[in-house]
């Protein structure tokens, strides 16, 4: 078993833990924008923190690019709709996803990757 640990370390290690998703949010949102630049016409960006997923999504918004977002938060009836969206709308161009919320039980077959 593992040695108990202080609640204030358990703290300080939650909260490194989300500063290094933080950390990420420029250079994953210079990768979108190059994507999008790039011509990419669909593609799926999966991230675990919300902090993370809240700073693509504004960038997304800054691009002015047509997404759906599927996290934690999103209701039930609008998962299928938003998957339905990205596959068949032309213009949704990016799946933003929770890992936890969109890595399993969902089909994607439109977006691109590299």
């Amino acid at each position: 078993p593992m040695p108990s640990m202080p609640a204030t370390d358990r703290k300080s290690i939650v909260e490194l833990y989300q500063r290094t998703g933080q950390a990420k949010i420029g250079a994953v949102n210079q990768y979108i924008s190059d994507l999008i630049s790039g011509g990419a016409s669909k593609f799926l960006v999966f991230a675990h923190h919300l902090a993370v997923l809240d700073g693509i999504e504004t960038c997304l918004k800054e691009l002015g690019v047509d997404y759906f977002r599927l996290d934690g938060s999103t209701p039930a009836a609008q998962r299928q709709e938003g998957v339905d969206r990205f596959q068949t709308d032309e213009n949704c161009r990016v799946a933003l996803l929770s890992i936890t919320a969109g890595g399993t039980g969902i089909t994607f077959d439109c977006g691109q990757y590299r």
